[in-house]
C-alpha cells in the first residue's frame, strides 16, 4: 500500500511540474504577441512588397536599357531599396510581425509587361512605373509617419525623405525620356 502511495504522489508531482513548464511556455508565447495594428501590418506589408518589386523591376532595367540615366536610376533602386527591405524586415521582426517577399498579381504583371519592351519603349515604360510606384509609396509612408506604434513613426520618418527624393528624380528622368 505504501508502495503505490509513493508512485500516486511522485507521478502527481511530475504531473504539476510538468503543467507548470507548459504554463510558463504559453505565457512566454502571448507576451510575443505583435504591437502593431491592422494599419501598420497593411504599412509593413505594402511597403515591403512595393520595395520587392522595385528591386526586381529595377533588375530587369539593368539588363534591358541602354540608357546611362535610367541604369544610374535602376541601380540607385537596387541599392537603396534593399536597404530598406533589410530595415523594414528587422522591424518586422522586433515587432513579431511575419513578412513574405512575394508580389502581388499587379507588380507581377508590372514585370512581366516590361520584359517584352526594348529600347527607348522601356526606358519609357520602366520610369513611368517607377513615378507611380514611388507616387503610392509617398502616400503610405506619410500615412504610416502618424501611426499609433512608434517604432513605424520613426522608421516611416526616416525613410520618407529618400522616397521622396526617388519621386523626383524618377519625375525628371521621365520628362528627359519624353
Amino acid at each position: 500500500m505504501k508502495k503505490i502511495i509513493c508512485i500516486a504522489l511522485t507521478l502527481s508531482v511530475l504531473f504539476s511540474v510538468e503543467a507548470c513548464h507548459n504554463n510558463s511556455r504559453q505565457a512566454k508565447n502571448y507576451n510575443n504577441k505583435t504591437s502593431v495594428d491592422g494599419e501598420g501590418l497593411t504599412f509593413l506589408k505594402n511597403g515591403l512588397e512595393g520595395s520587392y518589386a522595385e528591386i526586381k523591376l529595377s533588375q530587369l532595367a539593368e539588363q534591358n536599357s541602354q540608357n546611362s540615366e535610367v541604369l544610374d536610376f535602376a541601380k540607385m533602386m537596387i541599392t537603396d531599396h534593399s536597404d530598406i527591405v533589410n530595415d523594414m524586415e528587422q522591424l518586422a521582426k522586433k515587432e513579431n510581425v511575419i513578412t513574405s517577399d512575394s508580389l502581388t498579381l499587379a507588380h507581377q504583371q508590372m514585370i512581366d509587361q516590361l520584359k517584352n519592351k526594348t529600347g527607348a519603349d522601356f526606358d519609357k515604360t520602366y520610369m513611368q512605373t517607377m513615378v507611380t510606384d514611388h507616387e503610392k509609396a509617398v502616400k503610405l509612408y506619410e500615412s504610416a509617419t502618424t501611426d499609433k506604434n512608434h517604432n513605424i513613426q520613426d522608421f516611416a520618418l526616416k525613410i520618407l525623405p529618400k522616397i521622396k527624393e526617388h519621386l523626383t528624380q524618377a519625375n525628371d528622368l521621365c520628362t528627359d525620356l519624353k
